[in-house]
């Protein structure tokens, strides 16, 4: 029985923990890799390239980056990030932006 409390205390005690963040509009599941762990100054120029593509197109359609955000459940600080090149996102993440905008995703690679 005591092991049965303690697995139902761990996954109480993790659901509260990601319900916070989720109230909070962070969502902690999602995948991005920060530049210090990447490396090259041809991915940092290629990611800040995509970030300045995305604001364009987010700005060009009259988006704050909040509405963008919530367009692919994420948060405003995390558009924010990928529009400065300081996060790497995951592809599906970038899928994810150009199906939000309406745009092809070749547009936000060409760089």
């Amino acid at each position: 029985m005591l092991e049965n409390d303690l697995l139902i205390f761990c996954v109480r005690s993790v659901h509260r923990y990601l319900a916070s963040y989720v109230k909070l509009g962070i969502y902690p599941m999602r995948h991005e890799t920060t530049l210090e762990s990447m490396g090259t100054e041809r991915t940092d120029s290629r990611l800040a390239a995509l970030g300045q593509t995305i604001r364009q197109h987010r700005e060009a359609q009259h988006l704050s980056q909040d509405r963008l955000a919530k367009m692919i459940n994420t948060n405003q600080a995390y558009i924010c990030r990928v529009e400065n090149a300081q996060v790497n996102p995951g592809i599906t993440t970038i899928f994810e932006i150009a199906d939000a905008l309406d745009i092809p995703v070749s547009d936000l690679m060409e760089f």
